[in-house]
């Protein structure tokens, strides 16, 4: 009899996968070629420019894999491998997979990191479960069939994935489904991994002409839930840069409040812990995306939050959506009679460059 927890995987409903190139490499061809050797490298991104300051650098564990499951299904759905690597001190690449498959096939290889950390939802049957139960129970030993088409409904509600502030806890959920061809000689492939969350650094400054309190900061628009693998478009075949996205039928959307309480004296600056959130719901521009802070627990005005990219002369734009992996970095001066200025920069998470092939050194 089949456990509830693989009932799950097999419940949930449709998806859209991303490809990955693959290239030849250099390893001995095994003795049989109905079997040949698929080398995996796994690689996420990272902050990049000068954002990195003493908050970011606490938070960067968080960020990245702590463990990271391989699952590589046969051109039939099933289970040629179920691997799990857990990881002494966190990494943001992985290249030592290396697995026996049959040759000329199509394979899906699913990756999942940090499912110690979170758990996932079946938006059908409404039950949630810890990740690692999840996908620890699709059995390489008998070729388990997963049907592929329904696991991208898989969902993280932010509700079982909340700290103590309500923020997306860490270590954050990292996820992605790629397929490969594998035909009669031995494959190299390197999959790009994007975090199933968003980020949001504040920097706020007083310069209001006295001492202040900062009791709160608020967001509009926090999700409520999001898909864990990434249903989007990308106008790039590095899979870097998000063109359009989806999120589940029941993502909705409300204001989020971080509570904290940080005095700052005249001309004094601060930059708050990182607030997680989930992949946002799309809005329009008659209903930004929106911001504001309290001061001895007085909400101040909401301000729509205006963005360029980091290092650009582009024009303000309106926030309205906010797909997963991106960064905003919210400049806040706080001025006299209860009023403040923003400025916002969206500062993508980006790995480095690969090298031609399949390095990762």
């Amino acid at each position: 009899m089949r456990s509830p927890l693989s009932i799950l995987c097999m419940l949930c409903t449709a998806f859209a996968m991303a490809v990955a190139g693959c290239s030849s490499g250099d390893i001995p061809l095994p003795a049989s070629r109905d079997k040949v050797i698929l080398s995996l490298g796994v690689q996420l991104g990272d902050i990049i420019g000068n954002q990195a300051r003493s908050a970011e650098e606490e938070a960067k564990e968080g960020e990245i894999m702590k463990s990271l499951r391989v699952i590589v299904l046969d051109a039939e759905w099933h289970v040629e491998h179920n691997s799990y690597f857990s990881f002494d001190n966190p990494v943001d690449r992985y290249t030592d997979p290396r697995f026996p498959v049959k040759a000329n096939q199509l394979k899906t290889v699913i990756l999942v990191a940090n499912e110690h950390a979170f758990c996932v939802g079946d938006p059908e049957s409404g039950a949630v479960a810890p990740a690692s139960e999840v996908f620890s129970a699709l059995s390489a030993a008998i070729g388990e069939y997963v049907d592929v088409s329904q696991l991208q409904k898989l969902e993280v509600p932010l509700a079982a994935n909340a700290d103590a502030s309500g923020c997306l806890r860490r270590d954050l959920p990292i996820a992605g489904i790629f397929t490969c061809y594998i035909g009669t000689e031995d494959t190299e492939a390197v999959f790009r991994l994007h975090r199933a969350a968003t980020k949001y650094t504040y920097r706020i400054k007083n310069m209001s002409g006295r001492g202040r309190t900062i009791t709160g900061v608020h967001l509009s628009h926090s999700a409520s839930t999001e898909y864990l693998f990434p249903d989007a478009d990308y106008s790039d075949k590095e899979m870097t840069h998000i063109s359009a996205y989806r999120v589940p039928d029941a993502a909705k959307s409300s204001e989020f409040t971080y509570d904290c309480s940080v005095s700052l004296a005249d001309g004094q600056s601060v930059e708050l812990p990182p607030i997680y959130q989930l992949e946002g719901v799309a809005t329009t521009d008659a209903d930004p995306y929106s911001t504001t802070i309290s001061t001895e627990g007085v909400m101040l005005a909401w301000r729509p939050i205006q963005w360029r990219l980091q290092e650009s002369s582009m024009p303000l734009r309106l926030m309205t959506d906010l797909p997963r992996n991106t960064h905003v970095v919210v400049n806040i001066l706080l001025k006299d009679q209860n009023d403040i200025a923003l400025e916002v920069i969206l500062v993508p998470y980006r790995g480095v460059n690969l090298d031609p092939g399949f390095g990762l050194d």
